[in-house]
């Protein structure tokens, strides 16, 4: 038995599983236990390079309760969809800020297995391989951090000037909240959810409503969405001008003069595109249109 003494005010950070809260001696019995601290079980991300302003730490979240095994078999695993699963880390830091900075889903993710491997997974613990016995269920924030460091690669492919800190402040800007995450940022959801397609056009121009002096506001619907090889648009006013599709690193994938007529549908056919975002811009003489797309 040993004990670990005090004097004065302030705070010591520690790290130990085996502390007690119940079943305590009574003071009768060790009078000692008058001086006891509970701890606090709230603080579990105190320290290492989880805590640097340079590093995303990701917080986990359940994905999914039920799948269908190697089996056919229905299998359920405890956890409310989309609720903050038991393992992930509250913050704060030692120096109160806020960590995590994300949350994603970490919790019965499906990730793939090395062949022999899935072959001794499907023998010994089929509950966890999926139906196609090619991946199984996975969990904890060591699912969640590859999720966003998957996004991060396609952040910096799409951005790759971007610094570290540019994609941490889109990442976090253009996070979703929900009754789960209640107001953020907090100190079990950092400041939300991930949003990975947030996150890529976080940056990006805002769609933009025009207004002409001679007209009320403009309004330019393009369609189907997400669009393919065809992109249809219709327009509220005549216009004459260029159409642009810009792709997320600036670069203009698509050119064409443009004609609209009020309540007139038109047809733009479109080179093979690669899938993503685009920044349509439609400019006239007077005015440019700007409106976020997504090709499928």
């Amino acid at each position: 038995m040993w004990s670990f003494e005090t004097a004065g005010t302030g705070k010591v950070d520690s790290w130990n599983f085996d502390w007690k809260s119940a079943g305590l001696p009574s003071p009768t019995i060790f009078p000692e236990i008058m001086k006891y601290k509970r701890p606090d079980t709230l603080q579990t991300m105190c320290t290492s390079f989880q805590c640097s302003d340079d590093v995303l730490s990701v917080g986990n979240y359940v994905g999914r309760n039920s799948y269908h095994d190697v089996r056919d078999t229905l299998y359920f695993f405890p956890g409310v969809v989309d609720s903050i699963w038991e393992t992930s880390s509250y913050g704060p830091t030692r120096d109160l800020r806020t960590k995590p900075d994300i949350c994603a889903t970490g919790e019965n993710i499906v990730t793939v297995g090395e062949r022999t491997f899935m072959q001794w997974l499907t023998t010994n613990y089929p509950y966890i391989v999926t139906r196609d016995s090619m991946h199984m269920i996975f969990g904890g924030s060591s699912a969640s951090s590859p999720v966003v460091a998957g996004l991060a690669a396609l952040y910096f492919e799409a951005n790759p000037t971007a610094t570290n800190q540019m994609l941490k402040q889109d990442i976090i800007n253009c996070a979703k909240t929900d009754t789960f995450t209640g107001s953020v940022p907090n100190y079990l959801w950092g400041n939300g959810k991930l949003n990975g397609f947030g996150a890529l056009i976080c940056s990006l121009p805002p769609p933009v409503s025009i207004k002409d002096n001679k007209i009320n506001t403009m309004e330019i619907i393009a369609y189907p969405v997400p669009f393919s090889n065809e992109l249809n648009i219709i327009n509220n006013t005549n216009l004459t001008g260029k159409i642009q599709l810009i792709d997320i690193s600036g670069r203009v994938v698509y050119e064409n003069e443009i004609i609209l007529k009020s309540g007139i549908v038109s047809k733009q056919k479109l080179p093979v595109l690669a899938q993503g975002v685009y920044v349509m811009e439609i400019k006239s003489r007077e005015n440019v249109f700007r409106k976020l797309i997504l090709k499928d």
